[in-house]
């Protein structure tokens, strides 16, 4: 109905339909069409569609276009362990492991329950700090909240996973 009739719905009602069709776009695998969904940055109220706005920039084929977003989505509302968490996967991307280390771990004391921060810290603690200890825990805190496994990281977590040449010793 937004797209059929654009000036029907009240601004605050239309972000919210354009940010939940983009992200029901992108559920049916069509990256594409999701982020043509979603308003421009400028014209967005970022508290109602900027989460969905910065996941879709993620999962589309310009992520690093998510950066920008996800620092005024944060600076919007600081107090989202979403927007947090969006936060520090642009930080991560953009080679700046500690603001993200701080952006995941603020969005872990906002929301405990929230999966994504703990995945993150999993990535974060495997690949860019070395520490497959912290990785490891990291993940079995993940573990208990959801079984999604976008990236595998449960075989790379796993008992009888191949070790790295420094882990056995050489």
């Amino acid at each position: 109905p937004e797209r059929s009739r654009p000036g029907a719905f009240p601004s605050d009602t239309q972000q919210a339909l354009l940010a939940g069709l983009a992200l029901h776009l992108d559920a049916l695998g069509r990256p594409d069409l999701a982020g043509a969904a979603i308003p421009h940055a400028a014209d967005a109220d970022l508290q109602r569609a900027g989460p969905a706005m910065v996941y879709v920039a993620l999962r589309g084929d310009r992520p690093d276009s998510a950066a920008d977003l996800a620092s005024k989505t944060v600076h919007e509302d600081s107090r989202s362990a979403v927007n947090l968490n969006n936060y520090g996967i642009t930080r991560l991307r953009a080679a700046d492991p500690k603001t993200a280390l701080k952006a995941f771990r603020e969005a872990i004391e906002r929301d405990p329950s929230l999966p994504g921060p703990y995945y993150n810290l999993a990535i974060l603690e495997k690949y860019y700090f070395l520490d497959d200890a912290a990785a490891s825990g990291w993940f079995r805190d993940y573990w208990k909240r959801s079984h999604d496994d976008p990236d595998s990281l449960r075989a790379v977590f796993a008992d009888d996973a191949p070790k790295s040449l420094a882990q056995e010793g050489r």
